[in-house]
């Protein structure tokens, strides 16, 4: 259950990665792109949960998914033991900008299981979107008592330090290390500096282009620390074992989120690049185009 963190964070992020032959297509087809998986994801997973729920024909694909959310929300109140059923209706409101809905269906699925790992994550930024600070608190330490590995403790308890306006813990930036896969030099442009807080968080992040969740590796700075060279080797990869060094190519995004959550938003910052490390382990993203 606790891998199930691990897909969680790489929302670290949510999604500007698509197949390496989508890297050369205009930005705007590449978030067209990105939306359909992502649509196409939470379509799956409802379908998954409901079956084949009565949907009149005809109607649009945003109309088809707040229905199938609204049978998933029926049916949980018939099945209300159903943990599955509670996390995937969190995710769909999530999806949907219903972060009071899905405090609430992360909360039921918290009272199935207290321990949940998913749930904690996914409902410690809810609760936070939900303007719940404290709530948010609470759930994300919970989250660390489950003793998750070091770069994920670390974001936890960054993000921990922000929501209770404190100054973030020394390891919040690592040292380098000469064992690194790919070292990335990170800028703002012109139009991005004019506009970006010193202290908004910028997610660097690893990923399989064909599997993006969960990331493969992932480390956070701040705005203020750019620009700078971020080297990323197997002791930032997000799950013990799947090691950033086994790749012979991986997509690395970089993306300022003017929330501080690791779940994209429109009006973020990003760049973003496929990178084969046999080539050169030398790469520059200039965070230029912003979330639509």
């Amino acid at each position: 259950m606790l891998w199930l963190l691990f897909v969680a964070m790489s929302l670290a992020t949510i999604a500007f990665a698509i197949r390496p032959l989508l890297r050369d297509l205009p930005r705007q087809t590449l978030l067209v792109g990105t939306s359909i998986v992502l649509i196409t994801a939470i379509v799956a997973g409802l379908y998954y949960k409901l079956g084949s729920p009565e949907i009149p024909s005809g109607a649009s694909q945003a109309q088809n998914i707040e229905q199938m959310v609204a049978s998933l929300a029926e049916r949980l109140q018939r099945e209300p033991a159903d943990i599955d059923g509670w996390i995937m209706l969190g995710r769909s409101y999530m999806t949907l900008g219903n972060y009071q809905g899905a405090a609430t269906a992360y909360e039921s699925a918290l009272a199935l299981d207290p321990g949940n790992p998913e749930a904690l994550f996914w409902g410690g930024i809810s609760a936070s979107n939900s303007g719940n600070a404290r709530l948010a608190i609470e759930r994300w330490e919970r989250l660390l008592e489950t003793d998750p590995p070091g770069n994920v403790r670390r974001v936890l308890l960054e993000r921990i330090a922000e929501w209770r306006s404190e100054p973030l813990p020394p390891t919040a930036v690592p040292a380098q290390t000469s064992a690194s896969v790919v070292a990335a030099s990170i800028s703002l442009s012109v139009d991005a500096q004019a506009v970006l807080a010193a202290d908004a968080s910028v997610f660097i992040i690893a990923r399989d282009p064909a599997r993006p969740s969960p990331p493969i590796a992932v480390t956070r700075r701040l705005v203020a620390d750019l620009p700078l060279v971020v080297e990323l080797g197997d002791q930032e990869s997000m799950i013990p074992g799947r090691n950033l060094s086994a790749f012979s190519e991986f997509e690395i995004l970089a993306r300022v989120s003017l929330s501080g959550n690791p779940i994209a938003q429109p009006g973020d910052w990003f760049a973003s690049m496929i990178v084969r490390p046999a080539d050169s382990k030398q790469v520059e993203l200039v965070i230029a185009d912003q979330v639509q």
